[in-house]
């Protein structure tokens, strides 16, 4: 990210209280740097998002498909922006897969606010975000 350039980031959810802490999180730790919108996954199909869109932060919990097909299909809607998956998986043999599918980045259910914010950067900077029992 250019410094003083905006990311547009958009949280796809079917839980909007876990959606909106997660919006409220980005939005205080980033302020003017990022706008955030938050989509339900079947509405977010109907739109042409990619051109508004930076990066999507994917609650697979949320998802009413496998976590496979669901990235798959975010990085179809979303070809050129950055994808953050969110899951329960701790193990690295369930979050390969994810990132084989076209993930950019993964993080457990419940990332510190560090652990958002900073995800957040390194897939906008071209990078992956991986957790460190990946490695």
């Amino acid at each position: 990210m250019a410094p003083g350039n905006e990311l547009h980031i958009t949280i796809i959810s079917q839980k909007s209280p876990r959606a909106a802490v997660l919006k409220r999180t980005i939005t205080d730790a980033m302020g003017d740097h990022a706008s955030v919108e938050i989509q339900d996954a079947e509405e977010m199909k109907k739109r042409d998002n990619d051109l508004e869109t930076d990066i999507c932060i994917v609650d697979l919990m949320s998802s009413r498909d496998t976590a496979r097909t669901t990235i798959t299909g975010v990085r179809e809607l979303f070809p050129r922006a950055g994808i953050i998956a969110m899951h329960i998986y701790t193990t690295a043999e369930l979050v390969r897969p994810l990132i084989e599918q076209g993930a950019d980045g993964y993080l457990t259910y419940d990332p510190s606010r560090k652990e958002l914010v900073g995800s957040i950067r390194e897939v906008a900077a071209g990078n992956k975000y991986l957790p460190a029992f990946i490695s």
